[in-house]
Order: C-alpha cells, then structure tokens, then sequence
C-alpha cells in the first residue's frame, strides 16, 4: 500500500512538473523572449527598427521638421579662451594668461533631408534587408539667444515621399513661438577674443614655418631646397644663385633662392658678389614682410615690434618702418576677433594673399604636369587657384577665395574709405580702409549677407587697396604701355571691379611687385563647423527657420550619413544588435584618417610624409561609434520595479558615442560605485516615468596606454586626444587636439605647462599657461587684469575637476530595456599648439639658423641647443620663427568648449512602454505562479512556505522605487 502511495506521489510529482514547466514555457519564458526582441533597439517587430523603410513612428521621428517632441532644437553653450598677454607670451617668454568667457548660448534646430534606404554594410544576414540603413542629409540653421526672438516656418514634410516644401506662407513656429534671451547681461557676441589662429597654423603646416613661408613669395619650393647646395663651384655640384627671371618659375630648378646667412658671411669662394643672403629677406622694408605684418594687422594680430627695436635680418639696425609706413610689425600668430566671428566664421586677409602667392608656382606645377607637359599662362593657372579649381592639387586648398571675397564686398564696401589724394598714404595701402561691422544677421534676409552677419570688414582693407595699386597700373600703362614692370589687373571672379570697390587679383604688377593674391580674402571656418543662415530683413520681428534651413539645402554640398538601422532577424543575442544604430557612413565619410604615429610625441609638419606604414596611421571608422538617439539596450530583466521596464542599469560595458566635432568615438560608461548602486535619472511619458541609466564619458578616452599609441591617445599628455592631421584646410593638418572641458582629469601639466625639454631648450621652464575661469557664469566678473587679485576668478588646478566634475562631464539617460535615449549633454573642447620646428628632425628648420655669436633678433634665441651645439648655430624656439622666435613650440592652448544639451525620448515613445511593462509584470507573476504551483505539489509539507513565498514575493514587487534625476532636466 505505501509503494503504491509512493508510485502515486511520483506520478503526482512528475505530472504537475510536466504541467509547470508548459505553463512556464507558454506565459512566462515565451512572453518575457517576446518583450525583450520588441523591446530591443533593432530587429523586425522593435520599437525603433526602420526595416520597412519610409514608414512608421521610427522614420516620422527621423524626419521630423516641426521641432516639437520628436525632434527638439538643442541648447548650445560656448565658452571660448582669450590670452590676456599675447605681446608679453609671444615675446618676453611670459606664461600666457588665458581667461574663459562665456557662456555665449545658442538654439541649434536640425533637420534630416534626402532620405532614403539602402543595404547595410555591416550586417552578415544572408539576405539582407534592402532597408537595413538609412541615408540621409542634415541642415542647421543657429539663432543666437542674445535677445528675445520670434519664430516662423514655412517648412513641411511630405510623409508620402518624406520630400521638403517650402511654398507656403511662413506662420508662427508652434513648438518654439518665442525664444528668451538667455545670454547674461554681461557678455555680447562684440566681445573680443584673442588665441592662436588657426588659420594660419594650417598656413604654416603647409609651408613648415615662418622663414619658408617668407621664402615661398620669392622662390619655388625646388630653389628653396637647393640652399643647402648654394655655392659657387657649380662644377662640383653647387646650385648658382637663381637671377630675377629664374626666381619663382618652377621650370627652373637648378639655382639656388639664396644663401645660407653663415655661409655667405663667411664668403666661401667669393660668394658675396653674386649670392643673396637669405637673412635679407627679412629686412621689415622688404615686400614680404611688409605684405605679411599688414595684413596681419588687418586680421586683429599682435603688434610684436615697434621702431626702435632690432631689425630681423641680423644686420644689428632697428627698425624704423615698414615699405607701407607701418611703425610697427604684426603677428598672425594671434589674432582678435569677436565671439561672432570666432563662431560663425571671418574673412582673413592673410591667408588670401600670402598662402595664394606661396604656392602660385607649386600651382602652375601641377597644371604643367596634369596638361602634357603644357604651360599654362600664369593668370588663367592663378584664376584656377583662386576659384578653388585646384584645391586636390595644392597643399593648401584654399577654396573660391575670389567669390568669397565679392560676397565679403557686398556687405563691407560701405564701410571703407580712402583718404585724400594730397594725404602721404594715398599711395600706400594704410590709406585705403575699412572699418567697423557688417550689417548683422538681423538687419537683412539675403542669404549670403545673413551668413557674414557682423563680421569684422577690416581684413576687406587689403581688398579696398586694389582699386588704389590698380588705378595706378592703369594710370602708368597709358602712357608706357610697354613697361615690363607693370601689368594690368585682372580679377579672379571675371568682372572688374578692381577699379571700383576692388576684387581678388589673379594678376597685375606695380612698380615690378607682383599683385597675383592681392585683395583675396579666405573664408575661416568658425568654432560651429558649419555655415548658419538663420537670419531676418531689418525691422522684421521674427527669424525663419524654414527659410534658414531652405538657405542651408540650397548652398551647402551634400554630405550624407548612414545608420545601420535593421539588423537581421532572429534571437536577442545576436551581435548584430549591438551595431544598431552606428554609423557606416559620416557626413560622406566611411572613416577619417586622425593620427600619424611616428614616436613624436606632438603633431610635426611633416608627420605624414615621414610615415610610409599604414598600420602607423589612426583612421577612425565612421562606425566606431553610436548616433546619440538609441545605443545597445539591455533587455528585459527580472530585477526591476513594477512601474518601470528595468532596474535603471545598464549594460556594464562601454558605449561608444561618435562626437562629430572631434571626429572621435568616446566611451561612455554606466556610473557606479563599488556597490554597485547606479545613479539613476528617470525619463517621463506624458502621466507616468521610467527609470533610467546615465551614462558618462570615460576619461580613459582620453588617456595613453601601449595599445592606443598608434592612434595617439593621451599624447603629449594625458587628456587629449591628437586629430589635427586630417584637420583643416592644409594636406599637412594642424596641431590640434580634442579632449573634455579643462582637460578634465588629464595630466595636471596640462594646467601649467612650464617644462620645455621637449624644444632642448637651456631654460629649464617658462612660457606655459595659466588659465582662469569666472567663479560665476551669470553674474559679471568684472574686468580681468593681468597681474592683480582679480577675486571674481579662480585659477584652474587639480582641485577643479573634482569640484566641477558635473559640470564639466558629458553625459547621456538611456532607458536600459529598449536603448532609447533620454536625454545627452555633450561637453567638449579643443585646444591648439604652435608647431615646432627642431632642425634634427625637420631639416626644412634648418635654415633659420642664426650664428651664436651674431646679432640681431634670431640669434638672442637659445632653443633646439642639441644641434646647436654642434653647429655653433642657434635656433628659434616654434615655427614662429621669423616675427616670434622666443615663444615655445608644442605648448597646448585651451582654445574653446561647447555644451550641447538634447532631449531624446519624446513621451509617446515612454508611453508606448508601458503596455510592455504590464506584460512583463504579468510574465513574473505567472513565473512566480510556477514556482508556488511546483512546490505545493510536489510537497504540502513545504505548501506554507511556498505560499509565504509566493505573497511575499508579490509584495515586494510593488514596491515603486523613486527615481531621481539632476534638477531642472
């Protein structure tokens, strides 16, 4: 009878075992892998896939243009560097004084245009889904909340075909009707900021440095080079001095520019009589540097000489005044401009026509050899230059510089005036001026005005001087037509305005001086990285967005981006979902070449013509990185509150966000303590919240270790990121570096940066930095004075980025089940260096060698004494080495950093969430039923426990926790 009883139980056991594991399977397991593919951030049948190309709530999302919910305009903040003391930096060896200033707020709305679908490149599926990633295009348009402004559209999207129109009357923006000024009373888009110019950094990384540069308006790069063969036993090898007709025609390679200053002083087989001295053309008089030192006063340089002051061509002279009457000898090096044009962009007087003219042979080089050995004549190759037509040709690609400058004329002539004819500066171009601002971007509605909205119409001087040298060519050849030292003007832009308002000169001679680049005027890319259009007619009440964003579509080249947004079918765990949503493609880019490692621990002009291996070159995948609206969700879990769809932790791996200004991927990492205990945030549907995971920039981006060497992380120091040999406009980069706001959390030399062993210099320190910041941001400062208490700012050090880490991190709320985000906060910056120049590993720096025992400016220099003591040569200290020499190379230079706040999860998407959340409650309470069920059956002794557990445990699952969140957000 009891093995019966047994035999009884055992069915019992295994029969309700049976029926569990079913009920488990049926309502529990299969419910819970149902929620967690739905839920997921990619796949067929999610929330966010695109797979079925133009339709759903993932493209409306996409390809929203009204800036409500689905795609809100983004608060920027921009906080920019200004050196107190550039004179004092530059050249009496002095630490530079750098002064944050800002915040300078700003609203971004952006728009996805130009959609469409295509085939992934990162999926492996069989057959992949011909939706699998989108493509698409992004216009801007900024409006700068200095003061109250009203917003208009007249921009709709088509959901049929996902097309633009813009044919309709522009009504009240109903998302946004009115933005409020938020720019503190004591801060202005006229404020001045003074920094090293980027600009002309990518000049000198061209052309390696000051003295080449010099060399450059006279001598074709091959003359140039045979320096080092100059001589007078041209039978024994020796490069002849190159006569007048030779110099510059890059047909003529067999002569030398000049002579070393050491050698000819030394009058090596007579060479006095037929070789120039290299030094003499740095005599302040000459053509070059007088072309150089005023327009650098036009682009706001530094003053870094006044008359009385020792000449620079060592001939132990002062210098009295310039071939323009200047009194005083300008930098590039550090300019002055507004926050306006630092942020939106200025014309440079200097580039135009000092890089057009450097590379003008280099220019007709290339035309030779790309047309059959065919000379061009030289004003049709000029024209090409100057009109960008030889951008992939040249090392610096200096863009339509000629149309830019007759849009530049357009909203600056007005500003100019040129003195009268008796005056003495008639004749020079000092007498031909502009001053003052253009109109600003709300005084007018034409879109090329808009975009030069307040710039500063100085640099448009040296345009407004050609009417003045171009007059007089004209004057001269009436009557000495044949004069082989003058030529006629011709503008670059086909029209002839020089004999009007001026224009950039693709030729014209005076008096023997070439004017090819005269008058042209380069567009300098602003802090933004991108044209902004948004602007209104004066006395217009309200800014289009519509229109701004028209005006974008219309002028800006196409640069599309792709997402991989449907990966392929099939369980969770698959790795292609956690590719979902990178990028393949960015801004019509699959990857940017970043870093050149060559064992140099700073950026060098000639990195990448020293590195020959391209496993030694740091080429950024677009795809390393995620597009911040949806990252690699968590799943589905089982510890979590009921009123949310997860616990508020995410996976505990890094997230690489793609950081367009930098174009880097940075890692972002889930906060926590060792008890594992997350921050959390909450994200909020239009009634209920979920809890979130805030995710925060690791600073391990940014910090060196054997295995990133070779893409440069954390050189020179830790806290940066190396990416300027694939910035800017030069073939050689620029020495730029990107890393989070005060090099948070780097190495504390970044804060000082007194050691200068890396120039060999005898001094042991000095001529670093010290950077302060205002100790509030709203109230007013006050003045900043160089050398006094200054109680309303503190100086950064260590301590810093402990007590401002939350404000200085970027940071992004996901809600971890589905991946969506929240909400981000980006914070980053980048700095700039002068470029060194050490003659040991760039032999172009050789020839601004100084004899130790001369005199004159060059040779007072003490840096680089490794090869100077062998030489019994000296030399300068950076590739300023000409108008500079004294300032310390390598030195990193805080130049700006952006705050850039987005909300991501539009409230429908959390409310959608809630139906899965519901679901999933009930999966846990058929799990919970199982395993009571389970229990009691298979033994009553243990039924009182099983149903202690089972209440238990449904109790507590209703506990709601109280998410927290930072306040205000």
């Amino acid at each position: 009878m009891g093995r019966l009883r047994q035999l009884a139980g055992l069915v019992t056991l295994i029969g309700s075992s049976f029926l569990a594991v079913r009920l488990y399977k049926r309502f529990s397991v299969g419910n819970i892998l149902a929620l967690r593919i739905q839920t997921l951030g990619g796949g067929i049948g999610s929330m966010y896939h695109l797979c079925e190309g133009g339709t759903g709530p993932a493209v409306e999302k996409l390809t929203a243009v009204d800036f409500g919910d689905a795609n809100p305009p983004r608060d920027v903040k921009n906080y920019f560097y200004s050196i107190e003391n550039p004179r004092e930096y530059l050249m009496d060896g002095d630490d530079a004084v750098v002064v944050e200033r800002g915040p300078y707020p700003l609203k971004k709305f952006s728009i996805r245009h130009d959609v469409a679908f295509a085939a992934s490149t990162l999926t492996e599926a069989e057959q992949p889904n011909s939706n699998g990633a989108v493509e698409y295009d992004v216009a801007n348009a900024y409006v700068v909340l200095d003061q109250d402004t009203a917003l208009t559209t007249n921009l709709e999207r088509s959901m049929a075909d996902l097309s633009l129109d813009w044919s309709g009357t522009a009504t009240e923006l109903a998302s946004h009707p009115l933005l409020e000024k938020t720019m503190p009373a004591h801060l202005a888009m006229s404020d001045e900021i003074a920094n090293l110019s980027p600009s002309f950094l990518s000049a000198l990384g061209a052309l390696n440095d000051e003295f080449n540069l010099i060399l450059s308006l006279s001598c074709t790069a091959e003359q140039i080079a045979n320096i080092e063969l100059a001589g007078t036993n041209t039978v024994a090898g020796d490069k002849a001095q190159c006569d007048a007709s030779q110099m510059n025609d890059f047909a003529k390679t067999d002569c030398a520019c000049c002579m070393h200053d050491v050698a000819y002083q030394a009058n090596v087989g007579g060479a006095q009589a037929t070789f120039r001295n290299c030094h003499d053309f740095l005599d302040e008089e000459t053509t070059a540097v007088s072309t150089l030192s005023l327009l650098a006063q036009y682009d706001g340089g530094v003053a870094v000489k006044e008359a009385g002051e020792a000449k620079y061509d060592g001939s132990g002279d002062n210098f009295i005044q310039t071939k323009f009457e200047q009194t005083a000898i300008y930098s590039p090096l550090v300019q002055t401009h507004t926050v306006n044009d630092v942020t939106f962009g200025y014309p440079s007087a200097v580039i135009g026509k000092i890089v057009s003219a450097a590379q003008l042979s280099a220019a007709e080089k290339a035309h030779y050899d790309a047309n059959d050995s065919t000379r061009g004549a030289t004003v049709d190759v000029a024209t090409a230059m100057l009109t960008g037509q030889m951008d992939d040709m040249l090392p610096f690609a200096l863009g339509d510089v000629a149309t830019y400058t007759k849009k530049v004329a357009a909203v600056c002539f007005s500003s100019c005036e040129a003195v009268d004819t008796s005056d003495a500066l008639y004749d020079s171009p000092l007498g031909w001026t502009c001053s003052g601002n253009a109109p600003g971007r709300y005084e007018t509605d034409n879109p090329d005005e808009i975009v030069l909205g307040g710039i500063d119409c100085m640099p448009y001087s040296s345009t407004f001087a050609t009417v003045m040298q171009c007059s007089a060519i004209d004057t001269h050849l009436s009557s000495n037509s044949n004069d082989p030292e003058y030529s006629a003007c011709v503008c670059a832009d086909g029209s002839n305005d020089w004999a009007a308002e001026g224009c950039c000169l693709a030729a014209g001679m005076l008096d023997g001086e070439d004017l090819t680049g005269n008058g042209c005027l380069f567009e300098v890319e602003g802090a933004l990285g991108v044209t902004n259009y948004a602007g209104t007619a004066s006395g217009s009440t309200s800014v289009n967005i519509g229109a701004a964003l028209e005006s974008y579509i219309t002028n800006e080249p196409s640069s599309k981006s792709s997402r991989f947004t449907c990966p392929a079918t099939g369980a969770p765990s698959l790795p292609e979902h956690d590719l979902f949503n990178r990028f393949e493609i960015h801004q019509g880019q699959s990857s940017y070449e970043l870093y050149y490692a060559t064992g140099n621990p700073r950026i060098q002009q000639d990195d990448k013509s020293a590195v020959t291996n391209s496993s030694s070159i740091y080429s950024l995948a677009a795809s390393s990185g995620f597009e911040l609206t949806y990252v690699p969700p968590k799943g589905l879990d089982m510890n979590s509150p009921s009123n949310t769809i997860s616990s508020g932790t995410a996976r505990l791996v890094p997230h690489p966000i793609y950081v367009e200004s930098g174009k880097v991927a940075v890692d972002f990492f889930n906060d926590k303590d060792w008890g594992y205990a997350v921050q959390r945030a909450k994200t909020c549907g239009t009634s209920e919240c979920v809890l979130a995971a805030r995710m925060s920039s690791m600073d391990s981006s940014f910090v060196r270790s054997e295995a990133t060497d070779a893409m440069g992380r954390g050189l020179p120091y830790d806290g940066l990121q190396p990416i300027g040999h694939g910035d800017g406009p030069s073939d050689s980069g620029r020495p730029v570096y990107f890393h989070q706001p005060l090099y948070l959390n780097g190495d504390a030399e970044l804060l000082s940066q007194q050691n200068n062993t890396h120039v060999d210099s005898a001094t042991a320190s000095g001529n670093g930095i010290q950077i302060y910041r205002p100790i509030a941001e709203e109230s007013d400062p006050g003045t900043f004075t160089v050398g006094d208490a200054n109680p309303n700012y503190s100086l950064v050090q260590e301590s810093t980025w402990t007590t401002d880490n939350g404000d200085l991190r970027s940071y992004f709320d996901i809600e971890p089940a589905t991946g969506i985000v929240a909400r981000s906060r980006m914070r980053f910056g980048k700095s700039y260096s002068i470029w060194e120049c050490d003659p040991e590993t760039n032999a172009n720096c050789n020839r601004a060698a100084a004899a130790a025992a001369g005199g004159g400016e060059s040779t007072s220099v003490d840096c680089y004494q490794t090869l100077a003591g062998t030489t019994g040569l000296t030399y300068s200290c950076s590739a300023g080495n000409v108008l500079t020499p004294k300032v310390v190379g390598g030195k990193i230079m805080p130049h700006h950093w952006y705050e850039e706040f987005t909300k991501g999860a539009t409230p429908e998407e959390i409310d959608a969430l809630h139906p899965i959340i519901q679901k999933r409650h009930t999966s846990i309470r058929w799990w919970m039923a199982y395993i009571c069920c389970y229990f009691a059956i298979s033994t009553t002794a243990l039924a009182a426990f099983a149903a202690t557990a089972c209440f238990e445990s449904r109790d507590a699952d209703t506990v709601i926790e109280t998410p927290v969140t930072k306040a205000g957000e």
